[in-house]
């Protein structure tokens, strides 16, 4: 028979090891990011861009979503104008490049 019983220690180094692993899989992730964001922004100066109505329309037939989905969605509010109200100081943050 198998103790299952741990000991407080046991948990938490099972615990770090569990947050260690979690943070090499959002970095690879986030570094994959990273990657494609340079490629966009490369393709982007050099000219190589598509416009939205072509990006809507590909979107529309990849997933399967009804024609007129996103002008009656996405711009389709009608009512008073939203208001956004003042988000305070912003954080600094390590750049992308």
């Amino acid at each position: 028979m198998i103790n299952k019983t741990k000991s407080p220690e046991e948990v938490i180094i099972a615990g770090i090891r569990l947050l260690k692993e979690r943070e090499r899989i959002y970095k690879g992730r986030f570094e994959e990011l990273r990657r494609e964001i340079a490629i966009g922004v490369e393709a982007s100066e050099r000219g190589e861009v598509v416009d939205s109505e072509t990006v809507f329309s590909q979107l529309q037939q990849s997933k399967g979503w009804m024609l007129g989905f996103f002008e009656e969605v996405i711009g389709g509010w009608v009512g008073e104008p939203l208001v956004r109200e003042p988000q305070g100081e912003y954080e600094t943050r390590e750049p992308l490049f």
